[in-house]
């Protein structure tokens, strides 16, 4: 066991039979605060995003993606709940999917500019080449096939230009 700057405690553990099993290192840390206040900055620094889209596992998986990111996270899956929460949660960004029933992408979008013009939203479709008065409404489109690494650069860069005073 090695301790380094009383707030960092290495154990290596063995597991099986003698030195052949598999070696296991432990790591503690004591932090100065409870955990719980660390929780409570994280929330309050954390950019919120709003996920948009009728494809349940599409959702599901962005929203894993963005909270291993260190988002927090909304999802709805359709415009009028995505309208709701929009309204009511001070959301930083918006990712959006473009082809849903009832209420296409477009329609939520003008909406939502007219509560809060100033978040940023984020258009997400599997159709290339959607009409200019769609893509004239968000600040930036990507297909869904351009990938998780992509959607969490431009994401990124979306809340930077916000944040910049």
């Amino acid at each position: 066991m090695r301790t380094y700057d009383e707030s960092v405690t290495l154990q290596t553990y063995w597991v099986g039979p003698g030195r052949k099993g598999r070696r296991i290192l432990l790591v503690a840390l004591r932090l100065p605060l409870p955990f719980s206040v660390y929780i409570s900055y994280m929330a309050q620094t954390s950019h919120l995003v709003l996920c948009v889209d009728d494809e349940q596992v599409g959702l599901y998986v962005r929203k894993i993606l963005l909270e291993r990111a260190g988002y927090r996270v909304l999802t709805a899956q359709d415009g009028p709940s995505g309208l709701e929460l929009f309204a009511q949660e001070p959301v930083d960004a918006v990712v959006l999917d473009y082809s849903m029933p009832g209420m296409h992408g477009g329609e939520v979008a003008i909406k939502m500019r007219a509560t809060k013009p100033e978040v940023p939203i984020l258009l997400l479709s599997a159709y290339v080449g959607l009409p200019l008065e769609v893509t004239a409404l968000v600040n930036l489109y990507m297909t869904k096939g351009e990938g998780a690494p992509v959607l969490l650069e431009k994401l990124e860069c979306l809340l930077q230009k916000v944040s910049v005073p």
